[in-house]
C-alpha cells in the first residue's frame, strides 16, 4: 500500500512540474519577443553573427528589403582600425543576390555624418572631385555573386571606415553611419545637413 501511494505521489508531483513548466515557457517567450523587439530585430537574424558583430541598427525597409550597420567597437582611437559591417534583412519572397568587393561595397549602403549633421565624402568622391570625374572601383579582392534566401537576416559585407585611403578620413570627433539615401552613396553632396531614420554612433579619440 505505502509504494502505491508513493508511486501516485511521484507521478503527481511530475504532473505539477511538467503543468509548471508549460505554465512558465509563454513567460519566458513573452521576455524573448520582448527583448527581441527591443533590439529591433526579427526571430530571424543570426545570433551569432550579433555576437561577433554586434547588435545591429537596422535601417529604414522597403518592398521587403532592410540594410543595417553594426560594430564591435564604437569608440576607437584615430589610428586604430573601425570595422563596420553591413547587415541584410529579407523579408521579400525573392531571393537577394549579392556580391562584394573588398573594403569597398560596404560604403554603398551607409553614410557618415559629421556632429553638425552634415555628410562627409568618403575617399572615392574625394579623388573624384579632385580630378573632376566619377571615380572607378577597383576591387583588390572580391566575392562571387550569391542568393540570401527569402528569411534571412546577417551581415553580407564588411569594411574599415577610417581608411583615408578607401573610406573615411575620420580625425578625433563624433559621427554618425546612417543609410545611404536609396542604397546609392552619391546621393548627397558633402557638407549638406541630413537627416536619416536611423544611426549607429561612433566616436574617434586622439
Amino acid at each position: 500500500m505505502s509504494l502505491c501511494v508513493l508511486t501516485i505521489l511521484s507521478c503527481a508531483l511530475v504532473l505539477s512540474s511538467v503543468v509548471a513548466a508549460a505554465q512558465e515557457s509563454p513567460k519566458q517567450t513573452d521576455k524573448k519577443n520582448i527583448h527581441e523587439r527591443a533590439q529591433g530585430l526579427p526571430y530571424t537574424c543570426s545570433q551569432s553573427d550579433v555576437a561577433k558583430y554586434g547588435n545591429p541598427v537596422i535601417f529604414r525597409r522597403s518592398d521587403g528589403l532592410a540594410f543595417g550597420v553594426s560594430t564591435k567597437q564604437d569608440v576607437v582611437r584615430k589610428n586604430e582600425p573601425l570595422v563596420v559591417n553591413i547587415w541584410l534583412l529579407n523579408e521579400s519572397a525573392d531571393n537577394f543576390y549579392y556580391g562584394l568587393c573588398c573594403e569597398s561595397t560596404f560604403l554603398d549602403w551607409i553614410d557618415v555624418l559629421d556632429a553638425s549633421g552634415h555628410r562627409l565624402p568618403n575617399s572615392g568622391e574625394v579623388k573624384g572631385s579632385k580630378r573632376g570625374i566619377e571615380s572607378v572601383r577597383v576591387c583588390t579582392c572580391s566575392e562571387a555573386i550569391h542568393p540570401h534566401l527569402p528569411g534571412f537576416c546577417g551581415v553580407i559585407d564588411s569594411g574599415t571606415l577610417n581608411r583615408p585611403d578607401t573610406a573615411y578620413n575620420l580625425p578625433p570627433g563624433k559621427y554618425s553611419v546612417t543609410e545611404a539615401e536609396s542604397g546609392t552613396p552619391f546621393s548627397y553632396k558633402p557638407g549638406t545637413s541630413v537627416t536619416k531614420s536611423a544611426s549607429l554612433a561612433i566616436v574617434v579619440t586622439d
